[in-house]
């Protein structure tokens, strides 16, 4: 499912109300969501009920989704799911991003660090000798100044970081084994991922803030979980429309060149298992630019309702509709930004608002 913005009060709810049926009638057990995968765990332990407090602020700290009361209640609602079901049956949390949208490494390396402390101390003190001081100076920031910070170490130390972390994986793949045995196969399976998160970080830093590389690294570690999640049901992912979308994202006057979405990856994988829902609104709450005309919103918001929901996968259209279904045309995103789509080409479904408004901050 995606939105059209981030912190919006009824795209909010919408998709809350499409994870609790999508819970009790359809057997979805893992939501997975737009926000760092280390930090994340901290959230799954609360809702597993394995951990009493809930952190919302170390939970999601890079868009501070943890701050909007939406976003906590659609938490709490699985929390208190899980408490009513067995084990087998509880629905897991997941992060699906970088530390940071790939701003920042120490998150993920920490996680890394405190499970090979555990299982292979050895290999912990030493690659971390070599790694964290290098990780320290990447420091934890946007990942539009990630680029900037990678350039400034030198051409060796480069080297060394990305050596470091390919040792660490190749190392966690040989003796995989005998971590499992000092802790779980799923302890030993979220760390090693969190390597390749790690991984991608890095990778995302040697490249310029428009490329591809997080889409890629999201629709990875997507893959990942549903590959874990295979034999207990459906996987929610709840990110921005343009990476749900299966088409490639082109923002003009911001993109140079469409860039493969998370959700074209997905569909080359899963084909119509991968399910796109996206969100298409009339006015924003706080946003007074005219819509433009000929929008998929404004186009939309001509059956003057003000929620509904338009089934693309199976819409019996005219050819007049047809036409405009599998052409081109700008849509809302992050507002006053629009989205270049060809709507039946990059969803399945849309929700349609009216108006949205403000989601509701903790302070407020």
């Amino acid at each position: 499912m995606g939105e059209t913005a981030h912190h919006m009060r009824e795209l909010a709810l919408i998709r809350a109300r499409a994870m609790q049926y999508l819970v009790e009638r359809r057997g979805a057990r893992a939501l997975a969501m737009e926000t760092g995968m280390a930090e994340a765990e901290r959230l799954n332990r609360w809702i597993l009920g394995v951990a009493t407090v809930a952190d919302f602020a170390e939970g999601m700290p890079f868009a501070n989704d943890g701050s909007y009361l939406e976003v906590r209640d659609a938490l709490a609602w699985l929390r208190e799911h899980n408490a009513k079901v067995p084990a087998l049956q509880r629905v897991r949390f997941y992060g699906i991003d970088m530390a940071r949208g790939g701003g920042a490494l120490d998150p993920v390396l920490a996680e890394v660090w405190s499970y090979l402390a555990v299982v292979d101390s050895e290999t912990a003190v030493r690659e971390k000798t070599v790694i964290q001081p290098i990780s320290t100076r990447l420091g934890i920031g946007r990942p539009t100044s990630a680029q900037a910070r990678y350039d400034s170490l030198s051409a060796a130390t480069r080297t060394a970081l990305d050596a470091g972390l390919a040792r660490i994986a190749s190392t966690m793949d040989a003796k995989r084994r005998a971590y499992t045995a000092q802790s779980s196969t799923d302890e030993y399976a979220r760390a090693r991922q969190l390597v390749e998160v790690a991984r991608q970080t890095v990778y995302m830093m040697k490249l310029p803030p428009t490329s591809a590389a997080r889409d890629s690294a999201l629709a990875a570690n997507v893959r990942w979980i549903a590959e874990r999640e295979r034999d207990r049901g459906i996987v929610i992912v709840w990110a921005a429309n343009a990476h749900v979308q299966r088409a490639a994202i082109d923002i003009p006057g911001v993109t140079r060149a469409p860039a493969k979405s998370m959700g074209q990856y997905l569909h080359e994988v899963f084909g119509r298992d991968y399910v796109a829902i996206g969100t298409a609104v009339g006015a924003v709450e706080g946003d007074t630019a005219q819509l433009k005309v000929g929008s998929v919103d404004a186009v939309l918001g001509l059956a003057a309702a003000p929620v509904y929901l338009i089934d693309l996968r199976n819409a019996r259209t005219s050819g007049e509709a047809d036409a405009w279904l599998d052409s081109p045309h700008p849509m809302r995103f992050i507002p006053p930004l629009y989205l270049s789509v060809v709507p039946r080409q990059a969803f399945d479904g849309l929700f349609f608002f009216a108006k949205i408004t403000a989601g509701r901050r903790v302070e407020d």
